[in-house]
């Protein structure tokens, strides 16, 4: 028994394997897209490569149960579709045993799905959003166009023309509607500080509270530091509810409740509840799998993949729309429910009748 509980749990790992490498790939393709239409103009590779790999750990949520079911699909296609289940059933092995592998896998998975979801994912969502700001600040920052409006902590900056560092023709107006005029300057960044040398220009400084009349100052040269934080204030670097674990989360609603926040929160363990909770689908159906096993097991998964995400989809915005929180997370789980629900039905009315 143990030589046919090994040989299932290493065919069913092999195909998992196979299956999360092939969603992998096409998640990364699409959040490559989604990455690059982000920015203009160079960004550094070893900067792109870097955010492409924070975003991998938010894809397990969705890449671990669905590559789950297909290869269980799959796997006991390939068994049924060679009469292997058969040849097990008529050796004495029973049905427990058979389905035994893919619990112990799916058990595992889905202890390695919550880790990701509430640990992993989290802290790279929110490495990447710092990531992508830094790269949209550094590049706002230091990519100055001539004619064109800069903004730059509140203070509007235009020039006129530029050659290299040297600028000419320079117009800056700040948040209190202060307006500074020069004939030339530099423009320089070191780290989170930008400096601008401004050469031969003056300062019209408001003096009432209609911007009517204005003060005038000339100089000859004056310099303006500037320290950015990488360009974004503080506050908007506050985690949000995706990039929180269930515990901060479950911290979060003790003082604010909010139907995002609390979608999020149960979200954290329904999503890797699905990788068991999809064994009632796959297993009933893999294992009365006729001929065509392995074809009917893909389709199937798919198809269930689908009919789940798509519950789920609505599931979240039936959620967001009310405000009865106890009412909220019975509509998160209605998916999973769903599902156990078409499983076991499937399994008393069709697989038992099979087997």
């Amino acid at each position: 028994m143990k030589i046919i509980t090994r040989y299932i749990f290493k065919e069913s790992l092999n195909t998992f394997l196979m299956s999360f490498f092939v969603f992998s790939i096409l998640f990364l393709f699409g959040n490559i897209y989604k990455i690059i239409s982000k920015f203009t103009g160079t960004v550094e590779t070893s900067k792109l490569i870097k955010l492409m790999l924070f975003f991998i750990p938010a894809s397990f949520q969705l890449t671990i149960p669905i590559c789950l079911l297909i290869s269980t699909l799959m796997c006991l296609g390939r068994l049924a579709s060679d009469s292997e289940i058969i040849a097990m059933r008529a050796s004495g092995v029973s049905t427990s045993i058979i389905i035994t592998p893919f619990i112990i896998l799916a058990s595992i998975m889905m202890i390695f799905s919550f880790y990701s979801a509430n640990y992993l994912s989290p802290d790279f969502l929110y490495r990447a959003r710092r990531l992508s700001q830094d790269i949209i600040a550094k590049k706002s920052t230091l990519t100055i166009k001539a004619g064109q409006t800069l903004t730059i902590k509140g203070k509007k900056i235009t020039v006129g023309k530029i050659d290299g560092f040297r600028m000419y023709d320079i117009i800056m107006i700040d948040d209190n509607k202060d307006m500074i005029t020069a004939k030339s300057g530099e423009f320089h960044r070191d780290g989170d500080t930008i400096t601008l040398i401004l050469n031969n220009g003056s300062i019209d400084k408001t003096v009432d509270k209609n911007f009517v009349n204005y003060d005038k100052t000339t100089f000859g040269k004056i310099t303006k530091s500037f320290y950015i934080e990488s360009g974004i204030e503080k506050k908007l670097f506050e985690k949000r509810d995706e990039e929180l674990s269930f515990f901060a989360l479950a911290r979060k609603l003790s003082t604010e409740k909010k139907q995002s926040t609390y979608f999020e929160f149960h979200s954290k363990i329904a999503l890797p509840a699905a990788c068991l909770i999809f064994l009632f689908i796959s297993l009933p159906i893999g294992m009365t799998a006729g001929k065509t096993g392995k074809a009917i097991g893909f389709t199937w998964g798919l198809l269930s993949i689908f009919i789940y995400y798509i519950l789920f989809a609505a599931a979240k915005t039936a959620s967001l729309k009310t405000n009865d929180f106890d009412m909220i997370k019975y509509i998160i789980w209605l998916p999973n429910a769903a599902t156990v629900l078409t499983g076991s039905l499937l399994f008393k009315f069709y697989t038992l009748k099979k087997i």
